[in-house]
């Protein structure tokens, strides 16, 4: 036991990098039958290095000899001692991770190597359930059998001079933390019209719950039009769920959907845009599943889980920049804000970047409002 204790060390250095580097080489998850082989022979490499590396360097007569050299090479181990774990809790990319600060710039890289939960996860698996932006919490986000609007549903800053309305269903609503801080930094009056299931876009969509058309959706859209050129604020920004049908059998995908729905896109910027400016959002990426529960079957390794950016609504997001530019609105399109270049991952640095099977979280949000801020920036708001 002594002399597996003195190797010890070593076998804990050692036994790390194959387990890591084995699934990328193979392209697959490992097995419990090949990780233990794996470690087994990184427990014969870390004997060899313990024999040949460690012992000489440990006893060295010239490294005893050498006082200033012993401080010089103490330095420099514990300089890169202390910046690898620094670098790794800013989830640095060491072998495809994504790097913080790239995340608040919207960079997002495919996963290259597993991809375990972080710890300390924002939100926490078994929180999400309470993951919700504040205007739930307020009352603020309209249930689908409400028809009134409210007008008290103010965050941002409100004493600013400067009012900015979102207006859209639940996919609007995940975005209001993040335009909650760019309110309360740069000085805008947040006036949210939200609505469950019920898009900005002017037309008339079919709700599952109620197997009927959404009557409710188009009196409460209408009063929120009314109430917007009342209102009359400086900014509005619509952003809503790509997959809204219209009837019982309607496919979102089709073309005449499509069609419908740019036509009431343009009617809805048409009604808000009057003497102000319109930003539209593009749609988020939507997974297969619900997220968590994807996630929590997948601690090791949450590559399974990731979404391929093929299901992006690229075509939803080509007519409606068309349609923007055609009529004058601004339109960003929030795509790589979420994917690389073949994937959308599901966890990037410490986020769970969804609550559910299409929603945002809100820590993913919040760290998402640097990007907003500068989409507001640079449109001239």
């Amino acid at each position: 036991m002594q002399w597996i204790g003195g190797r010890s060390y070593a076998m804990y250095l050692w036994h790390w990098p194959p387990l890591v580097l084995a699934p990328v080489v193979l392209d697959r998850a490992t097995t419990v039958r090949e990780n233990v082989l794996l470690v087994t022979a990184a427990c014969g490499v870390a004997f060899v290095s313990h024999r040949f590396v460690e012992d000489p360097i440990r006893y060295s007569t010239w490294l005893r000899a050498a006082d200033r050299r012993n401080a010089l090479l103490a330095v420099v181990a514990t300089s890169s001692a202390a910046v690898v774990p620094w670098a790794m809790a800013r989830d640095v990319d060491l072998g495809g991770s994504v790097a913080a600060d790239d995340l608040a710039r919207g960079a997002v890289v495919d996963h290259v190597s597993v991809a375990p939960v972080p710890a300390g996860m924002r939100p926490a698996l078994d929180a999400v359930d309470d993951d919700k932006p504040a205007v739930y919490a307020d009352g603020c986000h309209a249930d689908q059998r409400t028809v009134e609007p409210r007008l008290d549903c103010v965050f941002g800053d409100p004493a600013a001079d400067r009012t900015m309305v979102l207006f859209g269903d639940s996919h609007m609503a995940q975005w209001s933390p993040a335009f909650d801080a760019v309110g309360a930094e740069s000085g805008w009056r947040l006036q949210t019209f939200t609505k469950s299931a019920c898009p900005s876009v002017s037309i008339s969509v079919y709700n599952v719950n109620f197997e009927r058309d959404y009557t409710e959706c188009d009196r409460w859209r209408a009063e929120v039009i009314r109430l917007i050129e009342e209102i009359d604020p400086d900014v509005v920004v619509l952003a809503n769920y790509p997959r809204s049908s219209v009837g019982a059998e309607g496919d979102p995908a089709d073309a005449d959907f499509e069609s419908l729905w740019t036509a009431g896109l343009r009617s809805t910027i048409a009604a808000v845009g009057r003497g102000r400016e319109v930003l539209v959002l593009g749609p988020t990426p939507i997974p297969p599943d619900p997220v968590p529960d994807c996630v929590s079957a997948h601690l090791g390794d949450t590559r399974p889980c990731d979404i391929p950016r093929t299901v992006v609504r690229q075509d939803r997001i080509a007519a409606e920049r068309a349609l923007a530019r055609d009529v004058g609105a601004a339109y960003t399109d929030v795509t790589d804000w979420f994917c690389g270049e073949t994937t959308c991952p599901v966890v990037l640095g410490p986020y769970l970047v969804y609550r559910d099977q299409s929603h945002v979280s809100t820590p993913y949000a919040e760290w998402l409002a640097p990007n907003l801020a500068q989409v507001v920036e640079s449109v001239g708001f």
